[in-house]
Formats: structure tokens, C-alpha cells, sequence
């Protein structure tokens, strides 16, 4: 059975020591590729699939030498039985090749023996996966395997060597080309060991792949006789490597450009990663110790911790992934420093922990901020509960101040509603004395008078048609009379007109305007009356006459009108009462602090008739603009009026 160098590497297998098929056996029997091979089986290798396929890309694993196992893949192809050969002599080509003889010339027992081991050879090294290309002492290809014509995209086999090398180009990494001295091939020609070199090479495809390149002399007595390649596809390798390692700078520049302590430890423990933000806080740089473990770490409400249950070591150890520990670390000159910590523990694709990363996050500010803010709280809830309890004694002398003010504003109220009263008593006793006066007057002091001067006229129809000179004196004297009964018809009137209870308000409004016209015959009196007499109730009839006649009177006197205007309406349920002039105007507030309370006169007269009847009173002037006189009663009248 026959092994190459690299295949006695990796089963442990002296080069001098013989094959067994225990070492084929524990190759095979370590895979995950289904078969069964035994010791004891002399057609372990004959079987390598159902029906005898071959098999490509298997995987296996093998317990190497250093006690690591190993991974690898393999292609398994059904070898020669020894039924399938004659045996036959080795005949030498002029190629310098090896030609096998059939079975009529009867070789001897070694060169049947050498035909098995050439045969297994050739099967072997088509079978291989790598592209592998031998040269003759010319640098000739004698040999390709289908590997290195699918690389190759022709059969190199026999090719010129000039020919072989112009299609051959191999450049470097960099893209220069490959000196004719420099190629892998001549190396190895020229005594060299060409081991693990990358080049780069288009293929037929026309896709620029990269690959490794093993190359060899091939010796005999001492002298060179040809050479031979072993390359490898390196492209989708180099592709995973670049984007690991982009990957991998990339990871590095965001740990170490991130803000936070980073720190990555390995299954141990033991510290292999750290970021300047780690350096920083820590100020030294970490190295085997556990990260939290620098200095003794403790909780704020728990004794110091045993390392073992830091949060980096309860990943490493137990695979826990930790979310946001708090945790107080000492640092070099007694400084404190409070870190939240994430840690995750970090598996391989077989599950297995193969470290752990852990992310510190310095709360120290954060955390003395949130003791100031509780702090700031406490206090402000102090001064609060005190502003409270000030506020609370304030309510509360308030509220004994708006007890006080209300029972001060009931006994206002009653005050206002005693006044009331008193003020319609007086304006009551005042009208009824009104108009007990003006029927004394009208009907005795009247009546008298009249009677007198009836017995004068009398006296003078009795007398000569030419009587003395004192009886002249009599005509005089009845002259007199009638003027004093006029007057005293006027002032009983003004004082209690007859007509406002024979026939109402609006028939003595029409009366007093026609003798206002007549006592001040330059003003002229417009009336607008929009409301009927059954509309008016009886209680208000005296106080409209009056603020009526008030109006009208001030107006007259104090402000010398051309034009009073009248208007007395029904507005919604209250009857409504307008007097407006163009006399020259006053000060109403300067007017009222002259007036004299409730006598029947002035401004506060007729706002005192108003309120007491609980209507509105509004007086409008200015000086050079007239006044206007508006009264708003409601209807029915307040029971006071």
C-alpha cells in the first residue's frame, strides 16, 4: 500500500515504516462519510461507495500527534482488484515511460507487484483534487492530472516548453509578471523547493484567480530528473481572508474607536483585547488579571466580589450573558470609578466558549448626578412639605378671612336690602305727601282763592260803569288772584299730577310735554312712545313720570337745548326710558358728588328711584355733547318698588 509524504504526516507514519490498514482504518473510521472500514477487511479500499462510485469532498477529522484534531477533505476513488490484472513484465517505453504488459507474457512475482503499485500510483494521482503537472530535465509536461487541464483549459502533456510557457503566465500579487527564471517550475528544475507561493494566473474563463504554488525536483542518483508541481485554488480562500481580515479591521477600528471600555478575554480569562477607552479608564494597561477584578470590585449593597462571579468570568466559565451589572472599581490612587457592564460569551461554530467580551460603561458622573438629583429632590420635597404647610396656614386664613367677608357681605346684603326698603318707604311717604299737598291745594287753598275771586268779580259787576279810582284797585286785586291760581294749579302738578290717575302715564307724559313747550317755548320736545298703557305697570308709571320730569327740568335749566328727544319702549321683558339732549353737557361724576341723596332731584335722585325698583340708571355727557338719560326697569317691578 503506498503513501505519499504528506499523507505519512498526517496519519503519523514514519517514512520508512510499512502501511497497515490500521492506519488507513482510523482515518476512515474518524469521518462522518458513512463508512465502515475494519481491520479485518481485506476490501476496505475496494468499496468506497454504493456500487463502487467514487466519493468527492468528504470530510473528515483526525486526533493529530499534539493531541488537536484535524479537518480535512478527501476524494476516494474505487481502486484495481487484484482479479483485474494479468500478470505481466514492465516494459520500458522510448518515452522513457513504463508500459504494462498483458497477460501472455507471464512476468515474475515482483513485476506483478510493481504493475499493482504503478497502477495504484496513476489511479492516485488522477484522482487528486489539486491541479499537478510533472516535467522532464526540458521543463516539458510528460504528466497532468484532470485537475491541471480544468485548470489549465487545455493538456499541457507533450506541450513544447516554450509554447507551454507563453500560455502558463503567472503574474504576482502585484500584477507584475513572473520572470521565465522566477516560474515555480524552473525553480524546482534548478534544485529549489518552491513551498506555499502565491501567484496569480487567468483562467479560461477569463477570471484572475489566485493560487499556491508547490513545486519540487525529482531525483534519481543524485541528479535532477525532472520536477513536479502541486497548486492550489487559493481565490475563494484569499476572497474569505480579505473579508476577514476587512472584517477583522473593521472590528478592530469600531473597539477601538468606541466610546465605552472594551475588553476581550480568551477561555481562561486571560486578557488578549483592549481598547484605548479601557487603557483609559483603567489608567494602565489591562493584562492578565480579570477585568473588574482590578482593584477589589464590589457592590454598592454587597460585600467585594470573589472573582469568580465577576460577570466576565460568569460568561467565560458559565456562558451567562450579562446585562447592565453595576459594579465600583478602585483605581490607582484610591479613586472610585461606578461602571455598568454588559458581557457575552463568545462561541466557536461548534458552541464551544472560546472566551468573552465584556463592554464598561463609566456611570460614575451619572451616578453622582443621580445622588445630586435625589439629593435636589429631597430637598425640594423638604421645601415643599414646608411651602405646603405655609400655604395650608395661608388657606386657612383665607378661608376664616372669607368666612369673615362673607358674613361682612350678608350683613352688607341686608344692609343694602334695609336701605331699600327705607328708600322706598321715603319715596312712598314723599309721593303720598306730594299728593296730599297738591289736593290741599287743588281742592281747599284753591278752592278759596277761587271763591274770592268769584265774589270780587261779583262786587265789580255791581258797580257804576264809570266807578272810582279805588275801585281800579279791585280789578288789580282779581288780577292777582288769578295769577296765584294758576301758580298754585302748577305747583300742585309738579307735585302730584291729577291726570297720571284719571288717565295714566302716557296721558301725562303728553300733558308735561305740552307744558314744558309752553314754559320754555325755544325747546322743542320730540316724543317717541313705542309701548302701551296696559304694558306699563303701576308701580313704575310715578317713577318714569318722575325721572321723566327730572330729566327734562336739568335739561332746561343747566344745559339750554334746542332739541330734547323722548323715547319709552318695551326691550324684552324691561320697559325702557331715554332722555336725550344737544345742551352744552356736563361732568356726570363731578354732577353727582353735588347732588343731594334722595331728594327727589338730581342724578342720584333718579338712579335712587331706578335701584329701588331694581332697573338700571346710565347717564352719557360731556361738555359741548349733550346728555343722554337712559332707565332700564324690569318688568314685573322688584317688590320693593
Amino acid at each position: 500500500m503506498y503513501l505519499s509524504p504528506a499523507a505519512r504526516r498526517l496519519l503519523g507514519v514514519a517514512p520508512e515504516a510499512d502501511v497497515t490498514k490500521q492506519h488507513i482504518h482510523a482515518v476512515l473510521c474518524s469521518g462522518n462519510n458513512g463508512f465502515s472500514a475494519s481491520p479485518d477487511s481485506d476490501d476496505s479500499l475496494t468499496e468506497p461507495g454504493p456500487e463502487g462510485r467514487p466519493i468527492f469532498g468528504a470530510i473528515m477529522s483526525h486526533h493529530l500527534q499534539d493531541g488537536r484534531i484535524g479537518g480535512f477533505s478527501y476524494q476516494l476513488h474505487p481502486g484495481a482488484q487484484k482479479s483485474d490484472f494479468q500478470p505481466g513484465p514492465m516494459q520500458q517505453q522510448p518515452n522513457g515511460q513504463t508500459d504494462v504488459a498483458g497477460a501472455n507474457k507471464a512476468p515474475g512475482r515482483s513485476a506483478h507487484a510493481g504493475i499493482l503499485q504503478q497502477i495504484e500510483i496513476s489511479q492516485v494521482f488522477s484522482a487528486l483534487a489539486e491541479p499537478v503537472i510533472v516535467y522532464d530535465p526540458a521543463g516539458t509536461p510528460v504528466m497532468a492530472n484532470p485537475a491541471a487541464i480544468h485548470m489549465m483549459g487545455f493538456d499541457p502533456t507533450g506541450m513544447p516548453w516554450r509554447n507551454f510557457i507563453q500560455k502558463k503566465v503567472l503574474l504576482y500579487p502585484n500584477n507584475r509578471a513572473v520572470p521565465f527564471d522566477q516560474l515555480p517550475c524552473s525553480r524546482a528544475l534548478a534544485g529549489e523547493k518552491v513551498r506555499d507561493e502565491k501567484f496569480i494566473r487567468t483562467d479560461a474563463q477569463g477570471r484572475e484567480r489566485t493560487y499556491e504554488f508547490n513545486a519540487v525536483p525529482l531525483r534519481h542518483q543524485g541528479r535532477i530528473t525532472g520536477a513536479v508541481t502541486v497548486v492550489r485554488d487559493e481565490t475563494e480562500r484569499s476572497r474569505l481572508m480579505d473579508q476577514l481580515e476587512t472584517e477583522r479591521t473593521a472590528l478592530q477600528a469600531i473597539i477601538h474607536s468606541a466610546p465605552e471600555a472594551i475588553i476581550v478575554v480568551d477561555e481562561e480569562c486571560r486578557i488578549v483585547m483592549t481598547n484605548p477607552a479601557a487603557k483609559e479608564f483603567y489608567q494602565q494597561t489591562p493584562t492578565d488579571r480579570i477585568p473588574g477584578a482590578m482593584g477589589p470590585g464590589y457592590n454598592d449593597s454587597s460585600p467585594p466580589y470573589d472573582p469568580v462571579d465577576l460577570p466576565l468570568a460568569r460568561s467565560v466559565f458559565q456562558g451567562e450573558m450579562i446585562v447592565d451589572h453595576e459594579l465600583a472599581v478602585d483605581l490607582p490612587e484610591g479613586k472610585c470609578r461606578h461602571v455598568l457592564v454588559n458581557t457575552a460569551p463568545i462561541r466557536n461554530p461548534r458552541g464551544n466558549i472560546t472566551g468573552a467580551v465584556g463592554v464598561f460603561h463609566d456611570i460614575t458622573q451619572r451616578k453622582q448626578e443621580r445622588l445630586e438629583l435625589e439629593k435636589a429632590r429631597t430637598e425640594l420635597e423638604k421645601r415643599v412639605a414646608e411651602r405646603t404647610a405655609e400655604l395650608t396656614r395661608t388657606v386657612e386664613t383665607l378661608r376664616e378671612e372669607i368666612e369673615h367677608r362673607k358674613k361682612i357681605e350678608a350683613r352688607l346684603q341686608d344692609s343694602q336690602e334695609k336701605l331699600r326698603h327705607f328708600s322706598h318707604r321715603m319715596l312712598h311717604t314723599l309721593e303720598a305727601d306730594r299728593q296730599k299737598i297738591a289736593r290741599e291745594l287743588h281742592d281747599s287753598l284753591g278752592a278759596s282763592l277761587a271763591a274770592i275771586k268769584f265774589s270780587l268779580e261779583e262786587k265789580l259787576s255791581q258797580m257804576p260803569p264809570d266807578p272810582p279810582d279805588h275801585i281800579m284797585s279791585l280789578e288789580s286785586i282779581v288780577s292777582y288772584l288769578m295769577t296765584t291760581i294758576k301758580e298754585t294749579k302748577r305747583i300742585s302738578a309738579n307735585l302730584r299730577p291729577t291726570i297720571l290717575d284719571d288717565l295714566g302715564l302716557l296721558a301725562t307724559i303728553t300733558w308735561f310735554c305740552r307744558e314744558f313747550e309752553y314754559f320754555y317755548p325755544h325747546i322743542r320736545v320730540e316724543q317717541q312712545i313705542r309701548i302701551q298703557e296696559e304694558n306699563i305697570d303701576e308701580p313704575l308709571k310715578i317713577v318714569i313720570y318722575r325721572i321723566l320730569q327730572e330729566a327734562m327740568n336739568n335739561a332746561a335749566t343747566h344745559a339750554n337745548p334746542e332739541n330734547i328727544r323722548l323715547v319709552l319702549e318695551k326691550n324684552g321683558g324691561r320697559i325702557k326710558l331715554a332722555v336725550s339732549d344737544d345742551g352744552k353737557g356736563f361732568d356726570p361724576d363731578a354732577r353727582l358728588r353735588a347732588s343731594v341723596p334722595i331728594s327727589g332731584y338730581g342724578i342720584q335722585g333718579m338712579q335712587e328711584r331706578a335701584s329701588v325698583c331694581g332697573g338700571d340708571f346710565e347717564i352719557h355727557s360731556r361738555p359741548e355733547k349733550g346728555t343722554r338719560v337712559t332707565v332700564s326697569l324690569p318688568r314685573p317691578p322688584d317688590q320693593t318698588c
